[in-house]
């Protein structure tokens, strides 16, 4: 897709029953007790995608123990649900520009 083409509605965010009732809380913080393979990880790139669309200009955090962690754990899941709304991306870095300007930084 060009970047012309890119809108922010083309966001590919599928989450299950739990992960929705975790989006729709309006807690500033969030504690979740679940095991492997749950969608964690998933739930965290949705937060992350969602936080970096709205309205307002800033900046979006990912930060794990290691950046080789961070990479291994979201930049894959990113990519497959923002996929067509990410204007820029640096993989050395870690970063991603979504459609709107804001990013998205693994740290």
């Amino acid at each position: 897709m060009g970047r012309s083409s890119k809108k922010m509605g083309d966001v590919n965010i599928n989450p299950l029953d739990w992960q929705k009732e975790v989006l729709r809380d309006t807690s500033r913080f969030k504690v979740i007790a679940a095991g492997r393979r749950t969608g964690k990880s998933y739930l965290a790139a949705c937060t992350l995608i969602l936080a970096a669309l709205n309205d307002k200009k800033g900046k979006v955090f990912y930060v794990a123990p290691t950046q080789g962690q961070a990479r291994d754990v979201m930049w894959d899941v990113l990519w497959e649900i923002a996929g067509d709304i990410i204007e820029h991306q640096n993989i050395n870095n870690l970063e991603l520009t979504l459609a709107g300007g804001n990013k998205i930084y693994l740290k």
